[in-house]
């Protein structure tokens, strides 16, 4: 579902449903209320935050779906659009959940309160955050929500999670906050076994506004042996751990890299789906057999 215009989608019964894809929408949120859904596994929603659209919990949202094995959230470089909650609240629901992605997180949001997604989420195996840091995309569009950081305070650290085996952050840059921030999943996830993080994507647009305006300061990140064993030192000081740290910048992959996507483009959980819908995929908008889908405008 692109460019979702109704003010509500309801999937009533459709259980058959596996996966639901939905970017940009201009109701309320959320945008989509799960009904009967037993089989559905994988969800993708990317979207900016509007002014008249609130924030939610996804303890109140997902409560219907403890099906899901894979979470894929986009707030497109805005604000943050759920709330953050109680971990304890998403046990049950988060149950299944084996793979998350929290993607297009504004710097100014911070990271600190993806920690209630992990720790609400005791089997999750991957956990992947997308930091942007495209300065090319501020734009003066007034309805949208302005950008703000999530208020959130970490639980108690006697909170263990024993399944995590991987942490993946995109947009890296060698800061306090976000070494603070890894350091903190590291002491929570006592199973985590790899660490990758990656350089921003480049970006020719960003390069030309960082060319002609100097006073910007570009973002840091280890290019060299030296600086990524630092950054390594930094990140397991005080810890006996055998955590393997990979850290990737764009110059160094073996393949070229690819364009930069457009910004509602499909992440790679959906790219299988790009060259037509499976048969449990519901295509929102489009009649399906068996499934019955309420919208209003």
């Amino acid at each position: 579902m692109a460019f979702c215009s109704y003010i509500k989608v309801e999937l009533i019964h459709a259980p058959k449903l596996k996966c639901v894809d939905c970017d940009t929408w201009v109701g309320a949120n959320p945008p989509v209320c799960f009904g009967r859904v037993p089989m559905l596994d994988r969800i993708r929603f990317s979207s900016t935050c509007h002014k008249m659209q609130l924030p939610f919990k996804l303890s109140d949202w997902l409560s219907t779906v403890p099906t899901l094995t894979s979470l894929h959230l986009d707030f497109q470089d805005e604000m943050v659009w759920i709330l953050p909650e109680e971990p304890k609240k998403l046990f049950s629901i988060f149950r299944n959940l084996r793979n998350v992605y929290l993607c297009s997180i504004s710097p100014d949001c911070g990271l600190d309160w993806t920690l209630f997604v992990l720790e609400g989420a005791p089997f999750l195996e991957r956990f992947h955050v997308k930091i942007s840091r495209h300065i090319c995309d501020e734009n003066g569009f007034k309805d949208r929500a302005d950008r703000s950081n999530v208020v959130w305070e970490a639980s108690s650290d006697s909170i263990k999670h024993k399944n995590l085996r991987l942490l993946d952050i995109n947009g890296f840059e060698t800061n306090d906050n976000l070494i603070k921030y890894i350091r903190l999943v590291i002491q929570r996830a006592v199973g985590l076994q790899r660490i990758h993080l990656h350089d921003k994507e480049p970006c020719e647009d960003c390069d030309d506004i960082y060319l002609n305006t100097p006073s910007l300061s570009r973002t840091i990140f280890p290019n060299n042996e030296a600086e990524k064993d630092l950054l390594r030192q930094q990140l397991l000081q005080g810890f006996s751990s055998s955590i393997e740290i990979t850290i990737v910048t764009w110059n160094c992959q073996p393949s070229p890299a690819k364009p930069k996507p457009a910004k509602n483009h499909p992440s790679d959980l959906f790219a299988g789906m790009a060259k037509g819908w499976p048969t449990n995929f519901i295509k929102i908008g489009e009649k399906n057999k068996g499934s019955d889908i309420t919208m209003s405008r």
